[in-house]
């Protein structure tokens, strides 16, 4: 807008507000819905996937965010406020099946939601009334629940709390965290945000290891020795901590044992290429890499796969089963895991996802043309795209003779495991659930929000396809990393914010003040 603005020069006239959000909202509310007229088109060969994403506010109102997924891409559908029915799984289904009425479940080959209690048992119910779709669980979700409880094991525990009190202490000190960017970590921050908090947790302890050089030498270097802090006792413990080599042992430890499960989070949370292909296969292997990593020590690796057998339920769902059982990067391999599950998904997927009974006969009977790579299956070309092409691309381009098992292979390959995919703009979602609004102002900000989420969806789409990439915003840094910056005593960090003037830290501290209802100390410092 700025560049074209510059490119118009002097005079440009600004329109009314009035035209704005009147002709101008209303013709690029249609032009969104023509746009997204192609999506929908592509369903009914490729079908698409329903998420719901579910988060609180600055109001504490829990919002639901419906987006749509295919391989064209994401599109926000509604949004609304559930902060009454979200703990009661029949008010859930009812909205869950309401979406449903709203979309048309003919293309829809999945539900997503969050993996809790109440979602599960909606999910269910959704499943019992409409027999052509699945419920499953985000497995973005899943894998968090899964780092949140490797975080519980005893050592790794351990671990975070000293790694959160390197970071808290260098981050309260100003003079400090600028000594440690200019002279020892060539200006990289220890933080880094990785989707989740848990997950942010993990890539931040990795941050440590990976630095523990400049650290151990800032802690050695004159300037720290001079200092009036490393004669103070919590400077004396953080320095106990950089300079002992076992921590840093054990830090690695936590690293090697953990990081196969980091890496199938990463690839889920990445939009480079859609996840159920790989999803039950990454699961798997991640949970031999850890058992190889320790040497085969069941003392080091037996606490890492009880949590994974603990969350495996999660992951085993027949959508994941039949996507790992139709990619064909996996099934023709020597080491293909020949699982009975994987027969037995794909053939829950055709009953569910094929309303044809001719159809489905047809499906079921070309399973063994499949398995034994017989005619078009085995021809050259086919078999040297299997691991060049995405698997649901291989599906779409081969004009294989098997059209009832191709069919459902390409609605099965072409779908995601997760249901996140739309930022949380708080400022937005505070005007839309006003009450000071009427009717007519509540219309104009769905409106707007639905133009505005799906610009942006839209243009994620096109970074991602430019490869370029998207910055983490700063506010959800610090809310992803917030063990790793703010203590645990309140006075504490006001004082400390107030002193040292720390950018970073004015707005967990507007956060104290208010949850500490210390309402006169927040208009005076405000004023200040």
């Amino acid at each position: 807008m700025l560049e074209l603005v510059g490119q118009y020069g002097q005079g440009l006239v600004c329109p009314t507000s009035q035209l704005i959000s009147g002709r101008f909202l209303l013709e690029e509310t249609a032009t969104i819905k023509n746009y997204l007229a192609e999506y929908k088109a592509s369903w009914a060969i490729t079908g698409c996937s329903v998420m719901e994403d579910s988060w609180r506010d600055t109001q504490e109102k829990t919002l639901i965010n419906f987006l749509v997924s295919c391989p064209r891409g994401v599109y926000f559908v509604s949004s609304i406020d559930a902060s009454d029915i979200v703990e009661k799984a029949s008010n859930l289904f009812k909205l869950l099946d309401e979406v449903m009425e709203e979309i048309g479940e003919d293309n829809v080959v999945q539900v997503i939601t969050e993996n809790t209690p109440s979602y599960k048992a909606a999910g269910k119910m959704l499943e019992e009334k409409r027999s052509n779709l699945f419920w499953t669980p985000c497995a973005k979700n899943c894998i968090d629940q899964m780092l949140e409880d490797f975080v519980k094991i005893r050592c790794v525990g351990e671990r975070m709390e000293k790694g959160q009190k390197i970071t808290k202490f260098i981050y309260y000190q100003i003079w400090l965290l600028n000594l440690m960017k200019i002279d020892f970590t060539q200006g990289q921050e220890l933080l880094q945000p990785a989707g989740t908090r848990c997950a942010s947790g993990f890539a931040t302890l990795q941050s440590l290891l990976d630095h523990r050089v400049g650290l151990r030498r800032m802690f050695l270097s004159s300037k720290w020795i001079s200092s009036q802090l490393s004669h103070s006792s919590e400077g004396k413990e953080v320095e106990k901590i950089v300079l002992n080599v076992t921590f840093w042992k054990k830090v690695q430890y936590v690293r090697k044992s953990v990081e196969p499960i980091m890496q199938v989070f990463q690839k889920v949370d990445s939009t480079e290429r859609l996840s159920m292909p790989y999803i039950y296969n990454d699961i798997y292997r991640a949970k031999l890499a850890i058992k190889a990593i320790n040497d085969d020590d069941a003392r080091k690796y037996v606490p890492f796969w009880n949590v994974i057998e603990n969350h495996w339920n999660s992951f085993y769902h027949p959508l994941y089963w039949a996507a790992y059982y139709l990619n064909l990067s996996y099934r023709y391999c020597p080491d293909f895991m020949e699982h009975s599950e994987g027969m037995r998904g794909l053939k829950d997927c055709i009953a569910r996802l094929e309303p044809e009974s001719m159809r489905r006969k047809f499906s079921l009977l070309q399973i063994n043309v499949y398995d034994n790579a017989k005619a078009d299956f085995g021809t050259e070309l086919a078999i040297n795209t299997r691991t060049e092409l995405d698997p649901a691309a291989w599906w779409q381009q081969h004009r294989i003779s098997c059209l009832e098992l191709q069919r459902i292979a390409v609605r099965v390959l072409s779908q995601t495991c997760l249901s996140s995919g739309c930022d949380h703009d708080w400022s937005m979602y505070d005007q839309i659930y006003s009450k000071r609004h009427n009717c007519l102002a509540h219309k104009k900000l769905n409106d707007l929000m639905y133009v505005h989420y799906n610009l942006r969806l839209r243009e994620c789409q096109e970074r991602k396809r430019a490869s370029e990439s998207i910055s983490v915003d700063s506010v959800l840094q610090e809310r992803l990393l917030d063990d790793w910056i703010v203590g645990t005593d309140p006075l504490k960090v006001i004082r400390k914010c107030v002193l040292d003037w720390n950018k970073v830290m004015f707005m967990k501290l507007i956060q104290l003040i208010m949850k500490m209802e210390l309402q006169v100390l927040g208009k005076n410092l405000l004023s200040w």
